[in-house]
């Protein structure tokens, strides 16, 4: 689809966007939408860049950081109490106190006791970041985690991919060009990644169906991108809580949509951690056709006094999916089929 029919769509209501967005979706994943257990670490908070737009980072000596004994008490007791761990969430900040190998026995300890789990660990900008700090290229920072067990890339960080209003949003972070190129070269040692877009702030229709384009771009040379994550921003707590409001549902519904119609990508997902679980849910008759999981231990949009819960069981999710007509589906980070449940 080209620009000048993707601006067509934003001229049509809402109404006819689900009907639009249903309609791929279903020719994509069926009457499915799927989820996961997943746990997070968020190793540390104490970060250089300060982005505007973050709740979550502290200067230096002022946030936390976990040590590796703190890490593996958390997934020892996690180990203990539950078994069906599908995937790790490991993202965190440029904290320049924290060396090299910190990050690769944090994988190491990830895979000890969740050999089952997907591995998924650290933003574009935190490889980028470490690949200036060790001397190391992009390639070998990856490379060195892959070894360690990284599987799966997060797509943190990619706010909205023009440098114009990057430079404003989160001046210190790389700019798009090498946030893709990180992107890009771990597609090319065969790990996969998810890629997210920030919206609710200072951005245009114009810069979104920008970043789309963008993004399909790059799904269409490599193939790469498992999962496309439009991420609501909360301004509470940011240097942005007196310039914007939060944005409407109808924005959030309008956005998944057009990520549906507009990208090649295969699954959209709707986070309910930032959505609240029934915008998700509403967002599934928009195109979305995942819900994230479970979510033990999110803490970056905590900070930004998000309005969800900080975790919901197996059960709820799959009543929020069975209550507008889909079927449940549990996966693995990669979305690998692990389950298929039917109404009981």
């Amino acid at each position: 689809m080209n620009i000048k029919e993707a601006k067509e769509l934003l001229d049509l209501s809402l109404e006819e966007l689900s009907n639009l967005a249903l309609e791929k979706k279903k020719k994509i994943s069926k009457d499915f939408v799927f989820f996961t257990h997943n746990f997070h670490i968020n190793y540390s908070n104490e970060c250089l860049a300060l982005c505007p737009i973050c709740a979550f980072g502290k200067p230096l000596g002022q946030g936390y950081t976990l040590s590796l004994e703190d890490i593996e008490n958390k997934l020892r007791d996690l180990k203990e109490k539950r078994k069906n761990i599908l995937e790790i969430h490991i993202v965190g900040s440029l904290n320049p106190e924290l060396p090299y190998r910190y990050y690769i026995s944090l994988l190491e300890l990830a895979k000890k006791y969740f050999p089952e789990a997907t591995l998924k660990a650290f933003t574009a900008t935190e490889i980028a970041y470490l690949a200036g700090q060790e001397k190391k290229s992009i390639k070998e920072v990856l490379s060195d985690f892959k070894v360690a067990g990284l599987e799966v890339l997060p797509g943190g960080g990619a706010e909205i991919l023009k440098d114009e209003l990057r430079k404003i949003l989160c001046p210190k972070k790389v700019d798009t060009k090498t946030y893709l190129e990180v992107h890009r070269t771990a597609h090319n040692l065969g790990i996969k990644s998810n890629i997210t877009m920030l919206f609710g702030h200072i951005e245009t229709w114009e810069d979104i169906l920008e970043h789309l384009s963008i993004v399909n771009n790059l799904y269409n040379e490599t193939g790469g991108f498992l999962v496309f994550i439009p991420l609501l921003f909360h301004p509470k707590n940011t240097k942005f809580e007196k310039r914007v409001k939060k944005a409407f549902p109808s924005k959030v519904y309008r956005v998944i949509a057009l990520s549906r119609l507009l990208l090649d990508i295969p699954h959209i997902k709707a986070y309910w951690i930032m959505l609240t679980p029934k915008i998700a849910q509403t967002s599934l008759l928009f195109g979305a056709d995942d819900l994230d999981g479970c979510v033990y231990e999110e803490k970056i949009t905590k900070f930004a006094k998000r309005k969800s819960p900080d975790y919901l069981d197996e059960e709820n999710i799959k009543r929020l999916i069975l209550d507008v007509g889909f079927t449940p589906v549990l996966r693995d980070g990669k979305f690998n089929i692990k389950k298929i449940y039917k109404e009981s």
